[in-house]
């Protein structure tokens, strides 16, 4: 995660007329993203190896909906400390390509940067392949400890693609965190609940489909 905040403070202060900025702020981030690449090439086995796809129909003794129409199987992971990794490394991918999206989107610099912008989305669902294994029952509350800021990103990701149905299981993940322990699980969904009525004029019952 270091130096991807700088990058999004950048990005936030963008202006449009302004190439030679957004030029070295595409520059930048393409630069940490691929030292972010070779980092987890590097430490991809001390870390646990990489996760592998359950099988179909496997179960992983988990509240959350079923959801590989949306994202694909569930992922497993060697320990909870190489699943939290994953879920903190696809994180600063999904905010990373986010801002790479908005870098490339003058036509000049990259006429195919929707396809950079939606990477950010890819990650978001791949932080929700591993909320399953995370969120077992087995775990308790160590599975979320530590991924929140993942859901959190999961959150912003699927309210600015406008995603409902990958949004409304985020909510749900957030409140089986609730139920294990995490205010501010509750407090973050609470949060996004807001948002969306906020961004898609209201009148959705999130109360309905989170329990």
């Amino acid at each position: 995660m270091a130096g991807i905040s700088t990058l999004r403070t950048t990005a936030s202060r963008l202006d449009d007329h302004d190439e030679a900025t957004r030029s070295s702020l595409l520059a930048d981030c393409l630069a940490h993203r691929d030292k972010m690449m070779k980092w987890y090439s590097q430490r991809k086995k001390a870390l646990g190896g990489a996760p592998t796809s359950c099988l179909p129909g496997q179960s992983l003794h988990t509240r959350l909906r079923p959801a590989e129409g949306l994202f694909g199987l569930p992922y497993a992971f060697s320990s909870i400390d190489n699943a939290r990794y994953h879920v903190l490394f696809w994180a600063a991918l999904s905010i990373l390509q986010n801002i790479i999206g908005r870098a490339q989107s003058h036509p000049i610099l990259c006429p195919d940067a929707r396809e950079e912008y939606l990477l950010s989305e890819f990650y978001a669902d791949e932080m929700c392949r591993a909320m399953p294994w995370l969120l077992q029952s087995t775990f308790n509350a160590w599975g979320a400890h530590g991924t929140l800021f993942g859901v959190a990103q999961i959150g912003i990701v699927y309210l600015e693609f406008n995603q409902l149905d990958k949004f409304l299981w985020a909510q749900h993940a957030l409140c089986m965190m609730g139920e294990d322990g995490s205010d501010f699980a509750y407090r973050l969904h609470d949060y996004f609940a807001y948002r969306w009525k906020l961004l898609n004029g209201g009148g959705w019952n999130f109360a309905s489909v989170s329990s």
